[in-house]
Parts: structure tokens; C-alpha cells; sequence
């Protein structure tokens, strides 16, 4: 058995001599395969609640139609309305152009490009 494991109510925690979690120490394979599939969940959980957020927002943009993107205060009462932050709306619409223009090319289509454009 390693030194500095112990088994608590989780997987495997490697610990230092004073106690606290020590993630440069080696833990048994058993241990690191639980952590990497916890990882993998919690980004699955991740990327369907933003894929889930992205389509609510999509849809706020389509009820509003072009105003979206002339209406001041916009993204900030999507915010309020979704319960997140205006810099997630903003990130989250940034997302959306460039899976409808692309994100290649020698400039990005973000939000603030298209609102300098009207």
C-alpha cells in the first residue's frame, strides 16, 4: 500500500505529512481511474448545461429578433433572466456566431464586430 493514502468516503487522496491533499504523490490505479471519471462527468455535465444555455439563448435572440443586437442592455436582462452572468451571455453568443460564420479565417465574428457594423 502507498504511503500518505487513505481511503475516506471517495476515491483514493493522497496526503502529506501534515494532512492535506497532495496531488503530486502517486495514488493506486483504482483511485486515479475514479478521479478521471468524476473529471469526465462533471465536463459532461458541464458542456450539456452550456449546449442547454446556448439554445435558451439562441431563442431570445430569435424572439427579439435584429433588436438583439441594437437593444442596449440585452445580454444583461438574458443574464438576469437565466441566472448567469452577462459575461457568460456574452461568451455564450460568441459561441453561436462562430458556429453559424466559423471561427477560421483571418478575423472572429463576435457580437461586438457585428454590433460595429449596423
Amino acid at each position: 500500500m502507498l504511503e500518505h493514502a487513505e481511503r475516506r468516503s471517495g476515491p483514493w487522496i493522497a496526503r502529506d505529512r501534515w494532512g492535506w491533499p497532495d496531488w503530486s504523490l502517486a495514488v493506486p490505479a483504482d483511485g486515479a481511474h475514479r478521479r478521471a471519471g468524476g473529471r469526465r462527468r462533471y465536463n459532461a455535465d458541464r458542456r450539456r448545461a452550456a449546449e442547454l444555455r446556448r439554445e435558451q439563448v439562441l431563442a431570445q435572440m430569435a424572439a427579439s429578433g435584429s433588436r438583439f443586437m441594437t437593444e442596449r442592455g440585452w445580454q444583461a436582462r438574458t443574464a438576469r433572466e437565466l441566472g448567469v452572468s452577462r459575461a457568460t451571455v456574452c461568451r455564450d453568443v460568441d459561441a453561436l456566431l462562430a458556429e453559424l460564420f466559423g471561427s477560421g479565417g483571418p478575423f472572429r465574428i463576435t457580437f461586438r464586430l457585428l454590433r460595429a457594423l449596423q
